[in-house]
């Protein structure tokens, strides 16, 4: 392409076409030689830093942990849209979310350490507690089972009857 360029640069325009084409590439030629040293540097620098980039993003992923499981009832049914929450035994640091409608859950991007995992759904009995140590790359497995909650609330309706009385109405009529 180069010499193409230079070609067409050193030989007398002939044509419109040929003369509109000569000074498109005279105008390249100027800029090309102009930026060619700062565009260098500017592309070298842009390689590294996303080199550098992808690299310590793929080192930070390796130091992260995931958490994914089921979670399921007595007889062993899928429960959707259970809560999940993944909370530090050492601090504030939670995670939460909710099952799909198999009743899978995943919590990625976790640093290692000591968490426990609470699942609750309305409907079944109080939450469950997990225990569990998370390490640098590891997927941690996590099941529950819930128990389905037993109907034990009662609605007990009082009433009481009262009467009232009606009054009459009276008075005089007058003409004159």
């Amino acid at each position: 392409m180069f010499k193409r360029f230079l070609t067409l640069a050193t030989q007398p325009p002939t044509s419109l076409f040929s003369l509109i084409t000569h000074r498109r590439m005279k105008r390249q030629r100027k800029t090309w030689r102009a930026s060619s040293p700062v565009a260098s540097l500017f592309t070298l620098v842009f390689v590294l830093a996303s080199i550098l980039t992808v690299g310590v993003s793929v080192s930070g992923a390796s130091e992260r942990s995931r958490v994914e499981g089921n979670v399921r009832d007595q007889e062993n049914a899928k429960v959707a849209g259970a809560r999940v929450t993944l909370r530090a035994n050492a601090g504030v640091t939670q995670y939460e979310t909710r099952t799909d409608e198999d009743g899978q859950f995943s919590i990625s991007n976790v640093p290692d350490g000591s968490y426990r995992v609470t699942v609750e759904s309305p409907g079944f009995t109080q939450t469950r507690e997990v225990r569990v140590e998370l390490r640098a790359g590891v997927t941690t497995r996590v099941d529950v089972g819930l128990d389905v909650a037993a109907i034990t609330d009662q609605l007990v309706i009082t009433a009481t009857r009262t009467q009232t009385a009606s009054s009459e109405l009276g008075g005089s009529v007058d003409h004159k």
